[in-house]
C-alpha cells in the first residue's frame, strides 16, 4: 500500500527547551516539498498548535518527554481543502 500521499501531508515539528521558558521550534518534516516557515514570536507549545490550526492543520499526536526539560514531536495534518476534518485518533 502507498502511503506517499498521507506522509505529504503530515508535518513534524520539535519542540525544545529555550531560554526564559520559551520553546524553540524547527520544522523536521516532511523533507521533500517546499520549506514551511513558523512565525517567530512562538514561545509555547500552544502558540505552536494556534499558528498551526490557522494554517490549516490540525494536531494529530504528541511524541516525546514529558518534562520541560525534554524534545517533544508535534504532528500536525493538513486539513482537506474541502472543509472537512481531517481523521483523528480516538481518546
Amino acid at each position: 500500500m502507498d502511503h506517499s500521499s498521507d506522509s505529504e501531508s503530515v508535518l513534524v515539528v520539535s519542540s525544545e527547551p529555550g531560554g526564559d521558558g520559551a520553546r524553540v521550534f524547527t520544522v523536521l518534516g516532511p523533507e521533500a516539498g517546499e520549506t514551511f516557515l513558523l512565525p517567530s514570536d512562538l514561545a509555547t507549545e500552544a502558540d505552536l498548535v494556534r499558528a498551526m490550526e490557522g494554517r490549516g492543520y490540525r494536531l494529530t499526536m504528541v511524541g516525546g518527554g514529558s518534562r520541560i526539560d525534554e524534545i517533544r514531536r508535534f504532528y500536525f495534518r493538513k486539513t482537506p481543502e474541502s472543509g472537512e476534518m481531517a481523521p483523528v485518533f480516538p481518546l
